[in-house]
C-alpha cells in the first residue's frame, strides 16, 4: 500500500485525527456500533497512518463518548483488524486539503448531461410519470419477473 509522504508534524496529524473522529461521533450499541468502531480504527491507522500507540490513545478518548464504552482489548482488536484489512491509501488524510483551510467542505457538482440522472431522482423521473399512472406497481413487478425468467431460459 503506498503511503502519502508529505511532511506534516506528528502533533498536527494527531490533532487532525482527533478532530476527525470527534466529528464522526460515538458508537452506540444496537446502531451498528461495531461497524462504526471499526471505521474509526480504519481512519486512524490507514487514513491518518498513525502508529498503533497513538491510535489507541485517540480511541480511548473517543471511547469515553461511546454507549456503552468498549473494553480496551476490543479497541486493540479493532485497530489490528483495521491495520490488516483496512483499504485505502495509507496516509491519505495526513495532509490538509485546500477545502479544510477555508472551513468549507469540498463538494462535487451533481452529474449532468445525457445518460446521467440527478441524485435522488425516483422512478417517476426515470420511467416517466405517465408510466406510473397507467400501471400498478405489482403489474410492473410481475412483468419484470416474467421477463427475467424468460432471459434465464435463453442463456
Amino acid at each position: 500500500m503506498p503511503i502519502c509522504t508529505d511532511a506534516v508534524s506528528p502533533r498536527k496529524v494527531r490533532e487532525r485525527a482527533a478532530a476527525y473522529i470527534a466529528a464522526i461521533g460515538p458508537a452506540v450499541e444496537g446502531q451498528h456500533g461495531d461497524d462504526h468502531t471499526y471505521k474509526v480504527a480504519t481512519v486512524l491507522v490507514v487514513d491518518f497512518a498513525l502508529p498503533q500507540d497513538d491510535a489507541l490513545d485517540l480511541m480511548r478518548a473517543w471511547n469515553a463518548t461511546c454507549q456503552p464504552p468498549w473494553e480496551e482489548r476490543d479497541l486493540l482488536n479493532k485497530l489490528r483488524g483495521a491495520a490488516k484489512y483496512g483499504r485505502g491509501e495509507l496516509g491519505a488524510k495526513r495532509v490538509a486539503t485546500p477545502a479544510a483551510h477555508d472551513g468549507h467542505a469540498r463538494t462535487r457538482p451533481a452529474p449532468t448531461g445525457p445518460g446521467r440522472r440527478r441524485r435522488g431522482a425516483g422512478a417517476a423521473s426515470i420511467l416517466g410519470r405517465s408510466f406510473l399512472r397507467t400501471r400498478s406497481r405489482s403489474a410492473y413487478d410481475r412483468k419484470r419477473s416474467s421477463q427475467r425468467r424468460g432471459e434465464r431460459g435463453r442463456r
